[in-house]
């Protein structure tokens, strides 16, 4: 999938800001795998079975511990929704310049649908790998429109967001 997405040379520039907006969900990814291994780590996928809610409340009860195991699911959820947000962006920013920001649209959203998933049929091995293996993806696609969007802006260039 990777590299057909980034197979199509740049057919137009993309919109402003976009590469404030590419290191802005590069970044909330990066802290969203950081906070999925934490979920994996302290098994925090079993403590709350519930979707959208959590165990019936939007957000759990405020904790002493940033180390608890419903705490750190929380914050996964929370990031995992902000990265969408982002990553949908930036996809709508650049859609027309790159067939890898079409494949984001279509990851980050199948992402959301696999966490849900992977927490309503309590943590399903198979599953969750799939989960790990297309956030993998996402990080992969966003790195790559952000390498783009960052060297044309740097070297002077009109943004190009295809891969040669």
């Amino acid at each position: 999938a990777l590299a057909w997405a980034a197979s199509e040379p740049a057919s137009s520039p993309p919109a402003s800001g976009a590469r404030a907006a590419t290191l802005l969900a590069l970044a909330l990814g990066a802290i969203t795998v950081a906070l999925g291994a934490l979920m994996a780590g302290f098994h925090a996928g079993l403590v709350c079975a519930t979707f959208p809610k959590m165990n019936g409340a939007w957000a759990p009860p405020l904790r002493a511990s940033a180390w608890d195991a419903m705490t750190i699911h929380f914050l996964h959820r929370l990031f995992a929704v902000l990265v969408t947000l982002a990553a949908l962006v930036v996809s709508a920013m650049l859609w027309g310049s790159s067939r890898a920001a079409r494949a984001l649209a279509l990851s980050v959203s199948l992402q959301l649908v696999l966490g849900a998933l992977v927490v309503l049929r309590h943590v399903p091995p198979a599953l969750a790998v799939v989960h790990q293996a297309n956030g993998a993806l996402v990080i992969l696609l966003l790195a790559s429109l952000a390498r783009r969007v960052v060297h044309d802006v740097s070297h002077g260039a009109a943004p190009n967001v295809a891969a040669p």
